[in-house]
């Protein structure tokens, strides 16, 4: 044990963190088969999945600045038996004196350290926010009807690079959430739904033309069947910002969307809005709004 000074605190604080996680997970992170047990002992004793990807950047694993997220390190927190990450940092402060940092742990802890030091500091802004009246909000909370002018305008907000695909995107971390970037009236993909109420509804659907050939409209049938079968049991979740609504050029967020399994069919799938709004700051609880 060694005293407590301002130096060497902080240093030491993200360190004991996970050097606690892994004495309570029975072993270091020196591997990919750690790291997978790991995932499985946080959901045993939290119920929260967190993936692989995430803790192996946190230990230094893999070679990456990402960002994380407050609840990221609440997890952890909560799994050695804290409240949440706000709490650990308190008892550690509060200690009169900090373990030494375990020893063991990849070189390449630093960066980790200054996510962590950014988010005490994030703590201090949101509890002066309180005592001075006013709320502080390290993302924004999106309303339905909120424009943006290019996919890299709504996608940075989910730390996401556009991309050639950029119509449709994996939310990191949230395997069955992904932001979608459908065209209104699209002439291949419809997209159909009323635009005065911000599409509660979109009606997802391939139909072929009437001049089309046989052979082509046999083939655009089966791919909206594939489709159908394939989204169904998928039970995704899509945070939409819908592009060309009339009068507009731009993209609008009009809400979070779960498969409407009683209007669909192998003609269509039809995606029906769970909420008219999205809380950047907990997209962790995606999940919940799907079927």
């Amino acid at each position: 044990m060694q005293p407590m000074n301002d130096s060497n605190t902080q240093e030491h604080a993200l360190s004991f963190l996970l050097g606690q996680v892994e004495e309570k997970a029975g072993r270091k992170m020196n591997t990919p088969k750690d790291f997978e047990f790991l995932v499985e002992q946080i959901y045993e004793h939290t119920h929260t999945r967190i993936s692989v990807s995430t803790l192996k950047r946190l230990w230094g694993y893999v070679d990456s600045y990402p960002s994380v997220r407050e609840s990221t390190l609440d997890l952890l927190a909560q799994f050695i038996g804290y409240e949440n990450y706000r709490h650990f940092v308190q008892q550690f402060h509060d200690a009169p004196t900090i373990p030494e940092a375990p020893t063991g742990k990849p070189s390449n802890l630093r960066w980790p350290l200054y996510i962590f030091l950014a988010l005490i500091a994030v703590s201090a802004l949101v509890l002066a926010g309180k005592t001075l009246g006013t709320t502080f909000n390290h993302r924004p909370i999106l309303k339905s009807g909120q424009t943006f002018a290019s996919y890299e305008e709504f996608l940075k907000l989910f730390n996401i690079n556009a991309t050639d695909d950029q119509h449709y995107q994996p939310i990191p971390e949230c395997s069955i959430a992904y932001v979608w970037a459908p065209q209104y009236h699209h002439p291949t993909y419809h997209n159909d739904g009323n635009p005065d109420s911000l599409m509660p509804t979109i009606a997802e659907y391939l139909a072929p033309k009437p001049s089309d050939s046989p052979e082509t409209r046999r083939l655009i049938i089966e791919e909206q069947k594939r489709r159908y079968y394939s989204f169904i049991p998928s039970n995704q979740v899509r945070v939409v910002f819908m592009k060309n609504l009339p009068g507009d050029t731009c993209f609008t967020f009009t809400g979070i969307y779960r498969v409407a399994y009683h209007l669909s069919d192998t003609t269509r799938v039809v995606w029906i809005r769970s909420s008219s709004e999205c809380d950047l700051n907990h997209l962790e609880n995606l999940p919940r709004l799907r079927n």
